[in-house]
């Protein structure tokens, strides 16, 4: 069995049939999508913040946040996508 990357999609190729061993999966949150949360302990949340990147070459998705005036949130922190929600 071989692995292969084509485009974004990462097949397995074992005798005749290539299957998809991971699929690309579209972000959840998008470049400047507001009123998102990092979620904290106990129920908690901080935020309300915008998404200032997107990084869905990995998974989880991860992003950077910003507040409203554009300034980073905790210095650029990454979040990975399972630890935001989105409220509206």
């Amino acid at each position: 069995m071989s692995r292969h990357r084509f485009d974004e999609e990462e097949f397995d190729v074992s005798g005749e049939r290539p299957w998809v061993a991971q699929a690309v999966r579209a972000p959840q949150f998008h470049v400047d999508d507001d009123q998102i949360y990092i979620k904290a302990t106990a129920g908690a949340r901080r935020g309300p913040y915008k998404i200032a990147s997107v990084d869905a070459s990995v998974t989880p998705v991860r992003y950077t946040l910003c507040s409203a005036d554009g300034a980073m949130v905790d210095d650029g922190v990454v979040f990975e996508e399972t630890r935001l929600e989105q409220r509206t």
